[in-house]
């Protein structure tokens, strides 16, 4: 049995990793490139949420990543990445 805290590292490596082979885009260009896809959508996290858009066969092809502007009690900015290498 895999301990809680190891599952979390293996999805923050992950996370990292993911973000590492993703280009930043706008959110006009991201809706426009996934909503071609067939994709299947995975939530992260405790809000601010990520969510990670897959393809059917897991290929991580977009992430969002939500964001506080100022501190928890601020506003929400979401940054948009796209996998354009798979």
């Amino acid at each position: 049995m895999v301990s809680a805290d190891i599952w979390k590292t293996n999805l923050e490596l992950n996370d990292k990793l993911i973000i590492k082979i993703m280009e930043k885009v706008t959110k006009d260009i991201f809706y426009k490139e996934i909503g071609a896809l067939n994709v299947q959508v995975s939530v992260r996290g405790d809000y601010p949420y990520t969510c990670i858009f897959s393809l059917k066969n897991g290929t991580v092809k977009g992430k969002t990543v939500d964001k506080y502007i100022n501190g928890k009690n601020g506003l929400i900015t979401t940054d948009y990445y796209f996998n354009y290498s798979i």
